[in-house]
């Protein structure tokens, strides 16, 4: 079996955050390959078109899954550059799953990549990812 490990949330943020009152509150663990899953249900207030989650939220929670990816790998990071690939619609009220990795470092370029996967083992979403390490970014916080 493969060990998790439950990564910290942060705050407000949107995708992760306890004390979102409008955020998604996604608890993302990291296994022994520093690979980032979580599982979601979204809900009506996710929705895009009728009865199946917005494109904005499922792209939102696989920014913050790949930039996680990249944390648990050492690097602190900002995002520069992500796209995805709508491939099925994924409907409200059923568990989804989510998973990233780092794929390639070059420099303080980090490459992601990530996928939605539904209930029934389809993919319904794949995104790439390019992050910058911001070291000097995140020591003025």
């Amino acid at each position: 079996m493969t060990s998790r490990t439950k990564l910290p949330n942060h705050g407000e943020c949107f995708v992760c955050g306890k004390q979102s009152g409008s955020g998604l509150n996604i608890a993302f663990f990291c296994d022994e390959n520093r690979q980032i899953s979580a599982t979601a249900v979204l809900q009506k207030r996710h929705q895009g078109p009728p009865e199946h989650a917005h494109g904005g939220v499922l792209f939102a929670m696989l920014d913050e899954a790949m930039g996680a990816s990249a944390w648990a790998n050492g690097y602190q990071v900002l995002a520069a550059h992500l796209e995805i690939d709508f491939k099925k619609p994924v409907p409200l009220g059923e568990e989804i799953s989510l998973n990233a990795a780092v794929v390639q470092k070059e420099g303080r370029k980090v490459f992601t990549e990530g996928k939605i996967v539904l209930k029934s083992g389809e993919v319904a979403a794949l995104a790439k990812g390019l992050f910058v390490e911001c070291k000097d970014f995140f020591q003025t916080l």
